[in-house]
This record gives C-alpha cells, structure tokens and sequence, in this order.
C-alpha cells in the first residue's frame, strides 16, 4: 500500500491501493494540514506531496494559536487561503485585520483603556510603551500598509500580501501574548472587552 508524509508534521499517511493513480488533496489525519498529492505505484514515476496552500497559520502559529480570538485566527486563515488563490489585496487586509485586532488588544491590557481610536494612535501609543519600544520600526511599516489598503486605489502586489502575512505573523510570535494577554480561548467574542479588563463593546 503506498503512503506519504504530512510535510509539516512527518505523520505516514496510507493511500488506498485501489485509488492509485491518485492526484488530488488529501488532510493529514494528526495536524489536519491539507496538501496537494500525487501518488502512484510506477516507480518510474515520483510521488508528489506539496502544501495546498503557501502558507498555514496554526503552523506557523503554533504557540500562539491559543491565545488568538476566533476573529483573529479567522482572519489568519482567510489571509492565507487568499494568497494561495492570488487574491493579494484581500489577503493583505486580512492579516493586517488580524494584527491590528492583536494590538488593540495588548492595547487594552497594557494601557487599561479601551482601544477606540484610530489604528494609527494605538500604534503611536503603544510606542510609547517600554514592552513595545523594539517594535517601533515594524509597527511603523503595518501603520504606513494600513493607510495604502485604505485607499480606494490600492491593489496589493503578491510580494507585500506576502510579505505583510510573514511579518504579522513574526509580530504576533514576538509580542508578549503569554504573559499580558488572558487566555482567549474560553473567551465569548461579544464580551471581550469586558473579559479583558475593560468596557464591553
């Protein structure tokens, strides 16, 4: 019976015999990653086993994960699946959306205000803040992409839908989420600001 390897966790898959040649995708049974394969039993011909899409948030999350809101992994999620169907200014906005809701968050905790104002001032004045200070350069570059995706010209090239997802998600897994942030997870998403220390919304 031919089997493959889940690229990311190593898990051995098994392929029905029966449904060889088979081309098509296929879940990995223990960390659900979905893949693009083809499998055959020529030896003449190679087994193909690629990821489905570029990019996996609960991969590349996979210590955060936790502490995300449901919006947030969504909105991870989404941005994925949209750069790997070439949807590029979808899927910056996506992935600045699920920053900006990271950060407004730490916001929220950090400064015991509720984060209402502008993305551009919760940046400036989580600047100001000792925890945020070696982030100032990067928060720079999500303030400068918040203000192109707003403006009704914008198309997003795949290099900066990229780019933004791959340092959202570096931000995300430098930022202090364990330590200043409540665990999310058993969190009602219409009572987060009450959850979190503050006015509900």
């Amino acid at each position: 019976m031919p089997n493959i390897r889940c690229v990311f966790c190593g898990q051995e898959i098994l392929i029905d015999s029966l449904a060889c040649p088979y081309s098509g995708e296929v879940a990995c049974p223990n960390c659900h990653i979905e893949m693009q394969v083809y499998v055959t039993f020529n030896s003449q011909e190679a087994t193909k086993v690629q990821r489905k899409y570029p990019f996996y948030p609960q991969a590349d999350l996979k210590e955060e994960w936790q502490y995300l809101t449901k919006v947030e992994t969504n909105s991870f999620n989404e941005a994925a699946w949209d750069v790997g169907n070439k949807t590029y200014t979808s899927a910056e906005f996506m992935a600045m959306r699920a920053l900006e809701s990271v950060c407004r968050r730490l916001y929220e905790k950090t400064t015991g205000k509720e984060a209402s104002q502008g993305w551009g001032k919760v940046i400036d004045e989580l600047a100001d803040t000792g925890l945020f200070k070696p982030y100032v350069g990067i928060m720079g570059y999500f303030k400068d992409v918040r203000n192109r995706l707003a403006h009704p010209d914008g198309i997003s090239s795949e290099h900066e839908a990229k780019s933004s997802y791959m340092m959202a998600v570096r931000l995300v897994k430098e930022l202090p989420l364990k330590d200043i942030a409540v665990d999310v997870t058993t969190i009602d998403e219409s009572k987060r600001g009450e959850a979190l220390g503050g006015n509900p919304p």
